[in-house]
């Protein structure tokens, strides 16, 4: 099997190895949906780090000011949690997923 790094790092040798053993579809849309994954998931993270430090800071700040950097906190957490669905499309169980495993278990793994 084919490590994805691999065709992440070097798609233009991936693509010309295979194309050398009558080809294969679909690395292109791997490439695509790898590409989402971590772009959401790098996302995720990121909002999940600045919701973490916005309930953190909700005990630091004033009675006054408490209603409204719970708000933020709530709202950051919102967005983290709009975009999980998407990110657990593209997981494990994904169409992403399915995809690699077809095509990387049918063919020899290429070498850099």
């Amino acid at each position: 099997m084919i490590d994805l790094k691999v065709l992440r790092d070097n798609p233009e040798f991936v693509r010309a190895s295979y194309d050398r053993r009558g080809g294969v579809e679909g690395l292109d849309r791997i490439l695509e949906l790898d590409a989402r994954h971590r772009e959401l998931l790098g996302e995720v993270e990121r909002l999940r780090a600045d919701h973490n430090r916005a309930n953190k800071a909700i005990g630091k700040t004033s009675p006054d000011e408490r209603a409204s950097a719970i708000a933020d906190a709530k709202a950051i957490g919102e967005k983290a949690d709009a975009l999980t669905p998407e990110l657990s499309a593209l997981g494990p169980s994904s169409t992403r997923a399915q995809l690699i495993s077809r095509i990387f278990h049918m063919r020899a793994c290429p070498t850099v």
